[in-house]
């Protein structure tokens, strides 16, 4: 009886363990294009820049696109039509074993923003943010922007069911610092990894739960655990949140916490891994940003552990952070 219930003990074990090792899988079907100004080739590219991305994560088996596609041949499914429901993803989820599919397009690119003082451009709020950015005062500037925006759906394969849709824009940005133009191509590089990074992000925090964090503090710069296997590139802008309250409803149903944003960060140097974040305007020569003196050691604002979300230079500029108010 002894034996028996020892065996039982470890079998238990075992399999509390391989529950707990058991990893999520997710299918990913082909990224389409809706815009002339992305081809189907880069719409490939964009697609494995997703699907190497999301294979990062510890806790999600991304399954092979071969065996998504002779799944969707199998099913007499063409998944590059364009005209894919949910439910035609379903069944290729459920045909390959797929817990969840990912399916998504790349639905808009804008080149050449140019930012002047002058009003005429339509995000001429963003200026002060640019200043803070650059560490110039002078706000004339023309700033070199290209955005990427995609749309994804996340569709449980055992209902058909949309468990998440969401969107997300990349930014591929110039501040023309060194008086140097880069091409729209190098730019429009940099919001496909924008992009990439944020929708990988999105679906590791959703899925299993894993999130960007800050990994060490120094008084000038932070380490954070996202680097170039993350699609995470120089000049990536990040900001460091902590959750506030609980927001609610009309009709009091909770809608989760609040999300306060502490401060803005821009990547440095990337790794593989993990990646250096500073503040905006402390790697230029010498130039101090309007409001950057009101953070003196980024240790005394930070703690390891932190969670970071990347945002596009839009998005920034609408933003509040506590860290830069004066008191």
């Amino acid at each position: 009886m002894k034996r028996i219930k020892i065996f039982l003990c470890i079998f238990f074990m075992f399999a509390l363990q391989a529950q707990a090792n058991e990893k999520i899988s997710l299918g990913v079907l082909p990224f389409q294009s809706t815009t002339n100004r992305i081809t189907t080739k880069q719409a490939e590219q964009i697609t494995k820049k997703i699907l190497h991305a999301l294979r990062v994560s510890q806790s999600i088996s991304v399954i092979e696109p071969k065996k998504i596609g002779a799944a969707a041949i199998n099913l007499g499914i063409d998944i590059n039509s364009g005209i894919l429901n949910q439910d035609m993803a379903a069944r290729i989820g459920r045909s390959t074993g797929a817990k969840y599919i990912l399916q998504g397009y790349i639905t808009n690119t804008e080149n050449n923003i140019q930012l002047q003082r002058d009003g005429t451009s339509a995000v001429d709020d963003a200026l002060p943010l640019i200043s803070f950015l650059t560490g110039k005062k002078e706000t004339s500037q023309i700033i070199q922007e290209v955005t990427l925006d995609i749309d994804a759906k996340l569709i449980d394969s055992s209902s058909g069911r949309v468990v998440l849709s969401f969107s997300k824009t990349g930014s591929g940005i110039n501040f023309n610092n060194d008086d140097r133009v880069l091409s729209a191509n190098v730019l429009r590089e940099r919001a496909v990894n924008s992009a990439v990074s944020r929708l990988s992000d999105k679906i590791r925090e959703v899925l299993a739960n894993e999130y960007a964090i800050v990994l060490e503090v120094k008084s000038d710069a932070v380490r954070i655990n996202r680097g170039g296997n993350s699609s995470v590139g120089i000049g990536a802008l990040y900001r460091v949140y902590r959750e506030g309250g609980e927001l609610f409803d009309l009709d009091k149903t909770p809608l989760g916490k609040r999300m306060i944003s502490i401060i803005l960060l821009r990547i440095s140097e990337a790794g593989d891994e993990d990646s250096i974040a500073v503040l905006p305007a402390s790697q230029l020569q010498g130039n101090k940003a309007q409001n950057a003196d009101t953070v003196q050691d980024l240790s005394r604002i930070i703690r390891n552990g932190y969670r970071l979300e990347a945002i596009s230079l839009s998005e920034a500029a609408l933003m509040r952070f506590t860290a830069n108010e004066r008191r």
